[in-house]
């Protein structure tokens, strides 16, 4: 895990300095028709993802399907780190939504979709959030009810997406199936009900790439 963390940043800073290098760490795509499929519905798409490979390049890789793509993000304790990623994202078109409990950025998000625009953003950790309980693994944890709330509210799909470094060192684009959220009028219910499909997609490439899975603290709630 920690030699691939070192591949995901020292790829980052390559793509800084040589941005021309970003298409030859691309091995594959596979399910750009699951994109294509959601925004011919007009309601936009979430892409998805986990802590997981190269989520950040994923967002400059996902930019050049020719769709609108806003960035959602959590701000980072370096201000230089976030800047240099805000100029990357910038200048591949790529618009950011910051997470700032001072901002209405939910509004910003829904806007986004309101325009048949995606909106990447990552589903594994909490941010000023209680989250929602769900199994995964076969013990409880926790994750961000904001996503499925946000499709649930806007009828935009969910979209699994991840990026992940290969045996060659060079990265996979994977866009999976949409999935489209229920309402009952049970709030709960329903954050908790359309969560499980999505925690299964994230269990699968867990599973297959854990040692890609670059979770730093405590994830499971203690039983």
């Amino acid at each position: 895990m920690c030699v691939n963390y070192g591949y995901y940043l020292v790829d980052l800073f390559r793509f800084e300095v040589r941005e021309k290098d970003i298409a030859k760490m691309k091995e594959v795509s596979q399910g750009q028709e699951h994109i294509e499929e959601a925004m011919k519905q007009g309601k936009g798409a979430i892409l998805l993802t986990a802590h997981i490979g190269n989520w950040e390049l994923g967002g400059l890789l996902a930019s050049e399907l020719g769709y609108p793509l806003n960035m959602v993000y959590y701000p980072d304790n370096s201000e230089k780190l976030d800047r240099s990623r805000t100029f990357r994202r910038l200048t591949k078109g790529v618009k950011e939504i910051r997470l700032d409990p001072d901002k209405l950025s939910p509004l910003d998000m829904m806007r986004a979709l309101g325009k048949n625009e995606l909106v990447a953003m990552k589903g594994d950790r909490l941010f000023r959030d209680s989250g929602v309980r769900v199994p995964f693994f076969d013990a409880p944890a926790r994750f961000p009810k904001g996503p499925v709330l946000l499709a649930m509210m806007t009828g935009a799909p969910i979209i699994p997406s991840f990026i992940l470094l290969d045996k060659r060192s060079k990265y996979r684009v994977i866009a999976e199936a949409p999935i489209y959220t229920k309402r009952t009028g049970d709030r709960d219910k329903d954050l908790a009900d359309n969560l499980l499909p999505v925690v299964a997609v994230f269990e699968k490439y867990i599973r297959e790439n854990y040692e890609q899975w670059y979770c730093f603290s405590r994830f499971w709630d203690e039983p």
